[in-house]
């Protein structure tokens, strides 16, 4: 069940760090455009490894910051943090925490 904010992950959505971010988006927050300009084959996994302050390789292109796989939207990026939080069993604060001392 979601809340109001939408940052409750349904149970029946399986999650985990190998999960492409842009299908789960898309099939999470269907009235949000937002889904198109996520980066393609990008998993959770690459949004905890560059939040780690790692850069990780997508399609052959070089990412070094969360943001540049969140489309640069903060409504986007709270919702992926959110569900990475999930996914890694942490707080959402601990997730933003790694993200503000990038």
């Amino acid at each position: 069940m979601k809340d109001i904010n939408n940052f409750i992950i349904e149970s029946k959505i399986k999650l985990s760090l190998n999960s492409e971010i842009k299908p789960w988006y898309h099939k999470q927050f269907p009235t949000d455009d937002c889904w198109k300009d996520l980066i393609d084959d990008a998993e959770f996994k690459d949004i905890n490894s560059l939040l780690k302050g790692n850069k990780v390789k997508i399609n052959d292109v070089e990412y070094s910051s969360p943001d540049d796989l969140c489309a640069d939207d903060s409504i986007v990026r709270e919702r992926i943090f959110d569900a990475l939080s999930k996914i890694l069993k942490v707080s959402y604060k601990t997730i933003y925490d790694m993200w503000m001392k990038l």
